[in-house]
């Protein structure tokens, strides 16, 4: 199996794991992966900073760490729509009675997206496993 269609079978399974985690929070589906932040310090903190970080991963080895110029800075292009998608989801808490907006939340999630989209662009870069016209 290609490099390629592992990536976008991981990518695509862990963007529909996000989703229902999403889902499940803005029900109150109180399900297990929910139980065991409670037990770790900062855990939801972590919690944010890995998932959000693990989009942000796939999100821009699935666009092949495609990148958009804004004034003289090139930014992720995958990055950047995650930012976006992000920071609506976490401002639109402030009007669902089962969540809460939390600036720590979203500090978590802004470190976790820009880190891990730096690993995606280095593991892209280094293993040589897109084409090398977007590196």
């Amino acid at each position: 199996m290609k490099i390629k269609t592992i990536i976008r079978i991981l990518g695509i399974s862990f963007l529909i794991f996000i989703g229902f985690v999403i889902l499940s929070a803005n029900n109150g589906w109180d399900y297990f992966f929910f139980g065991w932040v409670k037990y770790l310090p900062l855990g939801d903190k972590m919690a944010h900073f890995i998932l959000v970080g693990g989009v942000s991963f796939f999100v821009n080895l699935l666009l092949e760490v495609r990148q958009l110029k804004i004034g003289k800075t090139q930014i992720l292009l995958g990055s950047f729509i995650v930012f976006t998608f992000i920071t609506i989801e976490e401002f639109s808490q402030m009007f669902l009675i089962r969540r809460n907006f939390d600036l720590l939340d979203l500090t978590a999630n802004y470190l976790g997206l820009f880190l891990f989209g730096q690993f995606a662009f280095w593991v892209c870069k280094e293993f040589k496993i897109l084409d090398k016209r977007i590196l």
